[in-house]
């Protein structure tokens, strides 16, 4: 509640607190919280009969300094004066649960998980010149008034169908036992302000209200200002008070070990100018002494809870006091639930997923065919010197990635899959057709099972498939390439009607096999080791905003700058991709626009993909990427612009004549 609802806030809320008249012997007198104290309705839906929810205050505090610093006497107080101020109005005569108005004074440290916490239970203590005087007190059972050996069965059925008729109002009066005992049909059951109306003198009452003590001698603590209300407005005069009980014992119902008093209250009314002092903070156990001593209860829930439990309480701390201050509509429910599909756990792999647990996303799955090797461990961040040991040739990226995020953070649904990702011209042996064709299925089935899919490959051509299946799935695509010294993050176009472009959407040629007549620095990805880590961190943060829009990710990057400020949504503005060059620290937001001939999202390639599958279409690809720019159009695009030149050309040769 304290992050969700009162977040920096320090007015108090309504709480719900418990008590029970139907206690057993030597169970102590309390007022109970439940899980649900917050919810009025939750809490009325599951009283039992002989339950009661008095309603009070909760004052949660923002530091341990302002807990303690709280004038604790001037609390107590002012909710004594509020209180004493119903009495004398009448208002308590109407609303007698106001005589149970109690506050809790709060601080949480969610950090260390130490809660502190103080009741005040607010009761108003005579003056010594007005004090109350006792006359006798025994249990219902031994009272004159059922010497005759009454049943009380029916009396007992009175009064639970007066609490229940009457909205659980624990105080009630008694008339007609002068002429009559407990089980006639002449006593009735009424509310205070019914036996106030009609004018019933005390002597020829009973007050009555629900007790949750078990003591055979002593009441609980309702009936101190039970007695402050009588003596305002039945003063001076002798009254009995019925402190009821309803138990079941050895199967018996009972109500005979209730306690009826006989009590003369004092002339408060003619006494307006009495001081009467609020007591109610309730004492707790001194530490060593065990002595009853005013202070607040302290809890430390910490080694109660498991360190897995703490970790993801931790985890959601920090993202939940985001929305404190800074970022009121964060939807921290959806982030968490977001699945994501990490096709290659390198440099950028590892980098994205530990990003994406810092955003409190709980599902990811993690895809790569590579070996943790010995220059791994110092970029790519989720490996150890350990894995690259690991025989033979090192533990597997994918699985050690996922084994790594698990031990960083034990929330995390962290899965693995082995899966080589087949490219265009790259051509595949007849004999592993078949096993391509299932790696092809598996690819299919995760990116139908994922909500973001992210690539983070290591060449042009790998990302051709994972951006076709993406767009054919309406899943949701986030890209990001290194160069040397620049990097390129962005997010694909989303849906049918998007105008904005994949990776593939500014070229004019199908991917091909990038590493053929390359020398090693030009297979390997040669980058400055800070650049991953940048393009990482922009890459989630851009996937964020992207899912925190009120658009959701297909916003359109092209009207974000035109937006008033007040209208900026949320995590600020939704660019389609970011270029970033360190060699002169600048960045740029350029929109790309979708290409209706590119070779991995343009209808023509989407439509061949649904009706070839496999066999019919990404077989010839990987075989073939020439055939990739027949089906996009592209081979008719170079012929058009070779037709051009020629063109232009025989008009330059004319022009010499």
């Amino acid at each position: 509640m304290k992050l969700e609802q009162l977040k920096l806030s320090e007015e108090s809320v309504p709480i719900r607190g418990l008590f029970s008249i139907g206690d057993a012997d030597r169970l102590p007198c309390r007022l109970a919280f439940e899980y649900n104290a917050f919810d009025t309705a939750a809490v009325e839906a599951e009283l039992s009969s002989r339950a009661f929810a008095p309603t009070g205050r909760l004052l949660n505090l923002n530091s341990l300094d302002s807990f303690k610093a709280l004038d604790k006497q001037a609390f107590a107080d002012q909710l004594g004066t509020e209180l004493l101020s119903s009495i004398r109005s009448g208002e308590a005569l109407h609303r007698p649960a106001r005589l149970l108005d109690f506050s809790i004074l709060s601080y949480v440290d969610l950090k260390k998980y130490h809660f502190y916490y103080w009741l005040c239970m607010p009761v108003l203590a005579f003056p010594p010149e007005l004090s109350p005087v006792l006359l006798s007190n025994a249990s219902l059972a031994e009272s004159a008034a059922v010497s005759g050996g009454q049943d009380l069965s029916r009396f007992a059925d009175r009064v639970l169908e007066f609490f229940a008729t009457s909205g659980r109002c624990p105080y009630f009066a008694v008339r007609g036992l002068d002429q009559a005992g407990w089980s006639s049909d002449s006593v009735q059951l009424i509310s205070l302000a019914e036996a106030k109306q009609l004018g019933l003198p005390a002597q020829h009452c009973t007050f009555g209200y629900a007790d949750p003590s078990t003591d055979s001698r002593a009441a609980g603590w309702p009936l101190r200002n039970l007695l402050v209300l009588l003596a305002h407005h039945w003063p001076g005069e002798e009254c009995s008070v019925l402190a009821y009980r309803d138990r079941f014992q050895s199967g018996q119902r009972t109500c005979s070990h209730s306690r009826l008093m006989r009590v003369r209250v004092p002339d408060a009314a003619s006494s307006a100018g009495a001081a009467f002092r609020c007591l109610g903070w309730e004492k707790s156990p001194s530490p060593g002494s065990g002595r009853a001593v005013l202070q607040p209860r302290f809890v430390d829930l910490s080694a109660s809870l498991s360190p897995d439990r703490l970790a993801e309480s931790a985890v959601d701390l920090n993202l939940q006091l985001m929305r404190w201050r800074l970022v009121p509509e964060l939807n921290l429910s959806s982030l968490a639930a977001t699945r994501c599909l990490l096709l290659g756990a390198g440099t950028l792999g590892c980098n994205v997923a530990r990003l994406l647990m810092g955003w409190g996303v709980r599902n990811i799955t993690l895809v790569d065919s590579g070996r943790v090797s010995y220059s791994n461990p110092v970029r790519q961040s989720l490996f150890t010197f350990a894995d690259s040991q690991h025989q033979p040739g090192g533990k597997l990226k994918a699985e050690a990635a996922a084994k790594a995020l698990i031990d960083i953070f034990p929330g995390v649904n962290a899965q693995w899959r082995c899966l080589q990702i087949p490219m265009p011209g790259h051509a595949i042996p007849r004999d592993q057709e078949a096993s391509v064709g299932q790696d092809v299925a598996q690819l299919e089935s995760l990116v139908a099972e994922h909500d973001v899919v992210f690539l983070l490959l290591d060449s042009r051509e790998a990302r051709w498939l994972p951006t076709l299946l993406a767009a054919s799935a309406g899943k949701l695509a986030m890209n990001a390439a290194l160069g040397f010294d620049s990097y390129l993050v962005m997010r694909h176009g989303l849906g049918p009607g998007s105008r904005h472009g994949c990776y593939f959407c500014s070229d004019v040629t199908a991917p091909g096999n990038s590493s053929q007549d390359r020398t090693l620095d030009q297979q390997c990805t040669v980058t400055r080791p800070g650049l991953a880590m940048i393009a990482a961190g922009l890459l989630v943060e851009l996937m964020v905003s992207a899912l925190q829009h009120p658009a959701g990710p297909t916003v359109d990057p092209d009207n974000v700058d035109a937006a008033a400020d007040d209208d900026r949504p949320p995590m600020g503005r939704v660019p389609h991709q970011m270029r970033g060059f360190l060699s002169d620290a600048s960045q740029m937001s350029p929109v790309g626009h979708r290409f209706d001939r590119c070779s991995a999202c343009s209808d023509a390639v989407l439509s061949a993909y649904r009706s070839g599958g496999y066999r019919g279409f990404l077989l010839k690809v990987f075989n073939d990427s020439s055939h990739l720019e027949l089906v996009a159009g592209l081979a008719e695009l170079h012929a058009e612009a070779e037709l051009s030149v020629e063109v232009l050309e025989m008009d330059a040769d004319d022009d010499d004549f």
